[in-house]
This record gives C-alpha cells, sequence and structure tokens, in this order.
C-alpha cells in the first residue's frame, strides 16, 4: 500500500487541478453558449454548432493522434532518462500536426459553399463564411493540444487546464461581448474563435518549454514507433469524435439549422457532466503507462477502481440537478429553448452510465490496447448514427438523445466487458451503494424544497437547488463514511488546494 499511496495522491492533487481549469473553461464557454443564445438567436447558435462541430472532427483528425502518441512517449522516454530523444519527439509531434492541421484548414476553406449547400442544405448566409473562419483555426487548435499533451507526459495537468480551457473561454467571451456591440454580423461570432485559439495555442507552447527545452535542431533522432503507436489512436479519436458530434451533424442534415441550434444547448450542458471524469482520466493516463512499464498489475487495479467510483461520486449530483431543473436550465438559454429539456434528461442520463467507467479508455490504451478502443469506438458509433437515421426525422431532437444515451449504453458494456476479460477489472463494488444512499436522498430534498421555490425566479432557483444538492449529498455521504482512500484523496485535495492561496 505505501507505493501505491503517491500514485493516489498525484492523481487527486493534479486531478483537482485539470478539474478547476475544465470546470472554469467549460463554465465560461457555457456561459458564451448562453449569451449567444440571448444575443444572436436560434439560428446562429445553429450555424455556430454546425460550424464548431466541423472544426473539431477536423481538428482531430489533424492532430493525427499524435496529442496520445507524444504523451505515452514522453512518459516513457522521462522514464528511461533519454531526454535528447524525447525533445526529437516533441519536435516531430509539433511538427506534423502543424502541417495536417494547415492541409484541413485549406480543404475547408475550398469546400465550403459545398458542405453549406450540398450537406446542410443552405445556400449563401453566413453559414460558409463562418466555416473558413473557423477552419482557419484547426492548425492552431492542433499544436495546442499536442503541446499540452507533451506536458501532460510529465504528469503536469496545470497546463492543459490553462491554454485549453481557462484562456481560450476567457478570451473567447471578452472578444464576443465586445463583437455584439460592434456588430450583429457572423464577424462577432467568427473572429472571437480565431483569436481564443490562437491565444491557446501560444500558451500550449511557451508552457511546454517550462519542462523541455523542444525548441532548436538536436542530435537526436525521435522515438521510433511514434506513428505507428499514434495512427491506431487517430481512429479512435476521430470516431469518438464522431460520435460526440454525430448528433449535431445529422440535425443539421436530417433536419434544418434551428433544430440544430435548439439541441446545441443540451449538448453543451450534457458535456459539462464528463469535465471531473477527464480530469480524471488526463492524469490517469500516464500513470497507468508508468505502471503498466513496471508491470504492476496490483496498483492499476486498485487506481482503476478508485477512478470508476469518483467519476460516479462526482457525476451523479450533477445528473440529479439536470432531471430535476431541466426546465430552468434550458430557460437560461431563452424561452424558445424549453422545449429541449427532455433531450436533457435522456443525456444526462446516458452520462451517468459512461461515468461508471471511468478510466476505462486510458487503460486500454496505456496497456497496449488501442485497437480495442478502435473497436469500441465504430460499434458505437455505428449504433448512434443508425439510432440517429432512424429516430431524427420522427422525433427531432428528442431522437438525437436517445441514439446518443443509447449508444453511450453500448459503449459501458463493451468497456465493462473487455477490462473485465483482460485485466479482470470492474469498477463497480460495496462503494457504490453509499453513493446511491446519497443520491436518493438528494432527490428527496430537492422535490421536498420545490414546493417551496420552484415558481422563484430561475437563476435563483437554480442557486438555491445547487446549494441544497452541495449540502445534502455531500453531508451524507460524510455521515455514511468516506474509505480511506476517499479520505487520503480529500486530504490531498485539500493540500493542494491551501498552497495556491494567497
Amino acid at each position: 500500500m505505501t507505493e501505491f499511496q503517491p500514485h493516489e495522491t498525484k492523481i487527486a492533487r493534479e486531478a483537482s487541478i485539470s478539474f478547476g481549469g475544465q470546470f472554469s473553461g467549460n463554465g465560461l464557454r457555457y456561459l458564451f453558449n448562453i449569451l449567444l443564445a440571448r444575443f444572436m438567436g436560434v439560428e446562429m447558435m445553429g450555424i455556430y454548432s454546425i460550424s464548431n462541430s466541423i472544426a473539431q472532427i477536423l481538428g482531430n483528425i489533424g492532430k493525427l493522434g499524435l496529442d496520445n502518441g507524444v504523451m505515452h512517449f514522453v512518459s516513457r522516454l522521462r522514464a528511461l532518462k533519454q531526454g535528447e530523444v524525447l525533445k526529437a519527439t516533441v519536435r516531430r509531434a509539433l511538427g506534423l500536426g502543424f502541417m495536417a492541421g494547415c492541409l484541413l484548414a485549406g480543404i475547408l476553406w475550398f469546400s465550403a459553399d459545398l458542405i453549406a449547400a450540398k450537406v446542410f442544405h443552405t445556400s449563401g448566409g453566413p453559414l460558409p463564411t463562418i466555416l473558413r473562419y473557423f477552419g482557419l483555426a484547426i492548425p492552431l487548435s492542433v499544436v495546442a493540444n499536442i503541446a499540452v499533451s507533451a506536458s501532460q507526459g510529465f504528469k503536469v495537468l496545470r497546463d492543459r487546464a490553462i491554454a485549453l480551457q481557462i484562456l481560450p473561454g476567457m478570451i473567447l467571451l471578452a472578444a464576443f461581448l465586445v463583437g455584439v456591440q460592434l456588430t450583429d454580423s457572423w464577424e462577432a461570432l467568427a473572429y472571437p474563435y480565431i483569436i481564443a485559439l490562437t491565444v491557446s495555442a501560444g500558451a500550449g507552447l511557451v508552457l511546454l518549454t517550462r519542462h523541455v527545452a523542444y525548441i532548436g535542431r538536436g542530435t537526436a533522432r525521435p522515438a521510433s514507433g511514434l506513428m505507428s503507436f499514434s495512427i491506431p489512436v487517430l481512429f479512435t479519436t476521430i470516431l469518438g469524435n464522431l460520435l460526440f458530434w454525430s448528433d449535431i451533424i445529422m440535425l443539421g442534415i436530417l433536419k434544418d439549422i434551428e433544430t440544430t441550434g435548439l439541441y446545441q444547448p443540451v449538448a453543451r450542458t450534457a458535456t459539462m457532466l464528463g469535465v471531473f471524469v477527464a480530469a480524471l482520466n488526463a492524469i490517469f493516463g500516464p500513470i497507468v503507462a508508468e505502471l503498466h512499464a513496471g508491470d504492476k498489475k496490483n496498483e492499476i487495479r486498485q487506481l482503476f477502481k478508485l477512478v470508476g467510483r469518483w467519476g460516479f461520486m462526482t457525476v451523479l449530483p450533477l445528473v440529479i440537478f439536470l432531471i430535476i431543473y431541466s426546465s430552468k436550465v434550458m430557460l437560461l438559454f431563452g424561452s424558445e429553448f424549453l422545449p429541449s429539456r427532455q433531450a436533457l434528461v435522456i443525456l444526462a442520463g446516458g452520462q451517468l452510465i459512461l461515468a461508471t467507467v471511468a478510466g476505462s479508455s486510458m487503460l486500454l490504451l496505456m496497456t497496449g490496447y488501442p485497437r480495442l478502443n478502435l473497436l469500441n469506438n465504430i460499434i458505437t458509433l455505428a449504433v448512434n448514427i443508425g439510432a440517429n437515421l432512424i429516430l431524427i426525422p420522427r422525433y427531432g431532437i428528442i431522437g438525437a438523445a436517445i441514439g446518443s444515451a443509447t449508444a453511450l449504453t453500448i459503449l459501458f458494456v463493451l468497456r465493462s466487458v473487455e477490462i473485465w476479460i483482460i485485466h479482470q477489472m470492474f469498477p463497480l463494488n460495496r462503494g457504490y451503494i453509499k453513493i446511491l444512499v446519497a443520491g436518493f436522498t438528494t432527490i428527496v430534498a430537492c422535490l421536498a424544497i420545490n414546493r417551496v421555490i420552484f415558481h422563484w425566479h430561475t437563476v435563483i432557483v437554480l442557486a438555491c437547488a445547487a446549494g441544497l444538492i452541495l449540502i445534502v449529498y455531500t453531508g451524507t455521504l460524510f455521515l455514511l463514511g468516506f474509505d480511506r482512500e476517499d479520505l487520503t484523496v480529500l486530504k490531498a485535495v485539500k493540500q493542494k488546494f491551501e498552497r495556491n492561496l494567497p
């Protein structure tokens, strides 16, 4: 147990930083979505969601899987003390990613009119122009992601939080607020997006220099196997990204831009549920890679169970909040978004199911099974697309949400079975009973207080509900008693935040 504690503490401390950064960044982007809906309406929200989804998909293709590849090799090369090879590998990854991003930006620039007309049935209007400008940010996004992934190989998540979440979120929101005061055209949306990604790329590169002097030529060659490791991960990432954005894309194809705009707040809200899980995965990955190199299976097993329990424990109260107060959450965007509340409930349930196996994707990847991740994403994407083709024409955004939730459930089953067969690991244990009891207690408390507060102003209701859930849920867990590992985590998080206080 003595060897296990440092890894557990490292996950707690670094995940707390990553969670803070991702929560802040996603919160700023969430506020941006609210203001975009309020200032520019449903149609522009739809145009933004389509343009952003295409740019995100192409950006993930442009990374060539090198973000995960460079993180994997940096972790291993550090352990082997091969500093010069590490520098050369980082340079190679950044260079290849930037060139691929530029190529994809050029393709999108020249095909924007065709995509708008043939795929989304929109001739003229701002969609082609916004597609072009969002495309210009693709190489910037690629460089930013590869740079912070290299930093992540040093088991440092602060750089990812700053460069990918906090800074671009702040810049995007501030630039948009300035833009809407100067113009009500597409410029208020396109220019802030490019500015935010420029800052993100610059910050990622500068922060990386604090860990490795990658600038300039070196005598060593990059690590062999970088691309052979990264390419299977590329296809896995692309499929996972398509799964994430397929609802938006298919709503735009099978319905219209306005329907897509109504779904965008639902998708953005549901992604907030995965913030802490993503933070856990970010530091869990390099630690698993290091432990796997040392053949420390027992430590990996204990960490996997902990990460799964923490993910579920964190997501459950958020899901309760979104389900009970779904109508109030949608009213933040405007009354025209109120019909989207049922889709939000469905997506929240799907995210809770997937949170149960937090860390499973990274476990498969870092222990040498990237092709299984690829297969999982192929199956899940096929299920999602098939369900969307059947359900969206008939049920619209509700159909898209059902298709996505079904796909996430399938992904949960696949990962659970594979990890049990390969590693004889399964995250569920008796510790989940306490979490479920705390969740049930929280639901009862919310339903009771709703008799008094539900008719109040939306913002006041949401603030009161959030405070109540926090108090009741954490209080119940405290009364039931935390496990020893959980107390270690809470102590580590507390120490980390105390160090950052002035």
